[in-house]
This record gives C-alpha cells, structure tokens and sequence, in this order.
C-alpha cells in the first residue's frame, strides 16, 4: 500500500467548471429493480482494506439497468473480518453489511466506498445517503464522508446520526465540510489522524465510513442503504510543461524493468539518462509525456533504473554510499510540453529506496536565461512508501544554484526569477542512508511542471 503525506498550496483558480453525478446506488425516492431477490455475498468485508468488491456481479440478477448513470459495485473493509454483503430486495431495495457485534463489544465500524467513477469531474461538490441501522436492534450510528485524492484517503470531520427507526437522510455540499487525513483499515482498526485541507479536485475515489453500535442487548448493528450519491464539478486541469507518469500512476512506461549503467556522473553536462522512447520505453509519451532525463550527481557511474510495476511505473538512481551514507543529485527536463513556458507550479510522487530507511528531502530546479534556481523548501519522503507534494509558483521562494561539477554542486544566494521563459526543470534531491543501509537515492512514479496563464494568474493544479 502506498503511503502518502499531502502538501499543497494552491492559487486562484481560472477554471471550467461542469457539475455532474460521479457516483449513484439507488435513488432518493428509492429503486425496486437493482436486485428481484436478496442476494447474499459471503465473506466479502475484510479487515484489511485492499479494493475488495463486496457486489455480485453486475447482470441480469444485480443492476441489470445500471448502464451509465449507475455505480453498483461497493468496495469496503471494516473491524469485523469474513462479513456478508446483502443485497435486498425490498420497497425500496437497499445494501447492508450485517454483523453479529454479541462478542466484539457490541460496535462495528466499516468503510465503503466507490472507485469506478461516472463522467469526467472529479472536483467534489455534493454528498448524499439515506441510512438506517438493523431493524429491530435498537442500532446507533454515524456516518462520515470519505475521498481519495493521489493515494490519500480524507474523512469529513462532520458526522451525521442515523438508528433503526428508519431511513435517515443527509446531504452536505463542499463549501460545509472540513477535513481530516484518514488511514483505512488494516487489521481491523482505521485512523482518523491531522486535520487537513484536501483540494478534492481530482478525486479517484468517494464513500462514506460508519461506526454503529447496539444498546448491548441486541446482537446485530449495520448501515442499510438505500442511496448514495456523490456529485462534482470537471476542471479543466493546467498544460502540463514537464510530465513524466501520472498521479494515479501509469502502467505502460516499461514493460519489464531496464537498468541504464553508468550514466549519472558528477557533472552536469545534460547527460541523458533514459532510453530512447519507442516500443520498450514510454511508446505512448506522444505529445503529453516528457520521457527523456536529464541529470548529474554527487556520485558517478550511477545506473538509472525504470521499473515496471503493476500500480505504477517508476524511474529511480541509486547508489551504494554505505551505512548513513549520503546521495544528492538532481534530475531535469529540457523538452518542454509548451512553447510559453511560465512555470506555474510542480507536483511529484517520491520515496527513498524501499527497504533502505533512507530520510530525503526533495527541492525544486528552474533554469532560465542559462542561470539556475533552487526552492529554498524542501520537501520530505522516506523508504517507508510513497510522499505526495504538490505547490504553486506562489509558495515557492527560491535561491541561485550552480550544477553539479565534480561532484559538488552550489545552492547560493537569495534570488527573485521571474521563471516566465524556463528552459529546463525538475528537482534536486538530497538522500541519507539508514544506518544499517547501504543504499541511498530516490524512486518517482510522477513529476509535472504545470503552465501558468498567459495573464499571469495560476490555473490549479492537480
């Protein structure tokens, strides 16, 4: 599972903006024709979240009139493993994870949640349910909304109240929520953690999390829906100068993994670290993708590996420094997207070597007029998994840099670019071995530059 820590600052917006539903089950009013009888789907709530499908198969006996305007497959996990789904047929019919609570403290906590998304927008507006407990069970719940946006999950700090007297219906809209970070469940147990502030404006997945208690006499507690809907907004996202991968990750960059030798050396020279693009790497780059790497480093002869992987491609370079060893180095691209090349801000997806416990920080590179610049932030990840950061022009103040030459290079004074004409970007990384490491450097799934506007106001990024 990939770790993320979000960082993001982002500018005014000047944007397209269309609403429409990216997700349904049911209806408000209710639906009779989503199942003809109860249908009961054995062993499907886990205790680890992993995108298991809790649904029967969409077809003549579940959703047979889902077509494009439905979204019936559920995905969940919860604090009770080896549960049913129902599927009930009913006036109106409804979906509900049923649990025997009598010896798990009478409580039960669940996520469930919808990836395969209608339509284009992904900028979140608006949430709805209507939600009951067991009948007859004397259920007391609440459910949260929940989002995933680049690999982190967000829960509403809002709560909203629901029993077994019947359908409880909420609605709340964008602008009424805040947020905290939420880590889903893993062995049972999910963490609501910090309060953050989530753009939610490339959203990949939506739902909602519920924790139900009995009044510790009756032994069965659910959440029983019968509709749930998520709408958004499509916005059209920045030009891309610079974009290598995807912040959902892309699959088809290398078929199997290639190890490019002895091409990272101590000076910058442009040296170019990838392989020719073609039929083994980045055969669709087009005109939407920057396949080709530049870069030098503190340490030569280093090989840059492209890795193959079944979630999301990565480049990395690595190199042996030893126990508490140190890597710096920095990787950039010269062939832009955009022929107006004001630069407007930067995302990426970077971890240290897995299995090194390498501390890294990450800056980003602009070169203009022949002259470099460094941010003067910079930017955490670690071994353990995958950190996501991504920030505006605005945020960003920066320092004069000289390229590496033999081995050394020079973050020097204030500086104040108007980075309107750049001609080269990317980031600079700075890597630590553990002190039982030997191995030092980085691994990115995604790096993009995003374009500024043409009047200078920052277009959001994603």
């Amino acid at each position: 599972m990939r770790k993320f820590i979000a960082v993001s600052v982002v500018a005014l917006a000047v944007v397209c903006a269309q609403a429409e539903t990216i997700v349904q089950w049911g209806s408000e009013s209710g639906e009779t024709d989503i199942v003809t009888a109860d249908q009961v789907v054995a062993n499907v709530m886990q205790t680890t979240w992993d995108g298991d499908t809790l649904t029967p198969t969409v077809g003549e006996d579940y959703y047979p009139n889902a077509g494009s305007v439905r979204t019936p497959i559920i995905y969940g996990a919860g604090s009770i493993g080896n549960e049913e789904v129902d599927i009930l047929d009913g006036s109106p019919d409804s979906f509900r994870t049923d649990v025997n609570v009598g010896s798990y403290g009478y409580n039960y906590k669940g996520m469930l949640v919808w990836k395969d998304l209608l339509g284009t927008g992904r900028s979140v507006t608006d949430f709805a349910i209507a939600v009951q407990g067991r009948a007859g069970n004397e259920n007391s719940g609440t459910i949260r909304w929940l989002v995933q946006e680049a690999g982190q999950w967000y829960i509403s700090s809002q709560t909203y109240a629901y029993d077994s007297n019947g359908y409880s219906t909420h609605a709340a809209n964008i602008s009424s929520l805040s947020w905290n970070e939420f880590t889903p469940f893993n062995s049972g147990t999910a963490t609501i953690g910090a309060s953050a502030s989530p753009e939610l404006d490339n959203v990949t997945a939506v739902g909602f999390y519920f924790d139900v208690s009995t009044d510790g006499i009756s032994n069965f507690a659910n959440a029983e829906v019968k509709y749930f809907k998520c709408d958004a907004d499509y916005v059209a996202p920045p030009p891309s100068l610079v974009q290598w991968g995807s912040d959902v990750g892309e699959t088809d960059i290398v078929a199997v993994d290639q190890g490019i030798l002895n091409l990272m050396q101590t000076t910058w020279d442009g040296d170019l670290l990838t392989p020719t693009p073609g039929v083994n790497y980045y055969p669709n780059a087009a005109s939407e993708r920057t396949p080709n790497i530049y870069g030098a480093g503190t340490v030569g002869n280093e090989e840059v590996l492209i890795m193959n992987s079944a979630s999301a491609d990565s480049f990395s370079t690595i190199a042996n420094v030893g126990p508490s060893g140190n890597y710096k180095g920095m990787l950039v691209w010269k062939d832009f997207l955009e022929s107006f090349r004001k630069v407007g801000g930067f995302c990426i997806i970077v971890r240290g070597p897995e299995n090194n416990n390498n501390a890294v920080t990450v800056r980003w590179l602009v070169e203009q007029d022949d002259q470099w610049y460094i941010s003067a932030q910079t930017y955490a990840c670690d071994s353990s998994g995958y950190a996501y950061h991504t920030v505006d022009i605005s945020a960003v103040s920066w320092k004069l840099f000289t390229p590496f030459a033999s081995g050394t290079a020079v973050i020097g004074a204030d500086a104040t670019p108007t980075l309107s004409n750049a001609t080269a970007a990317g980031f600079y990384f700075d890597a630590t071995s553990g002190s039982a490491s030997n191995f030092a450097g980085v691994d990115a799934q995604y790096f993009k530059v995003t374009q500024a506007s043409a009047e200078g106001t920052v277009i959001s990024i994603h």
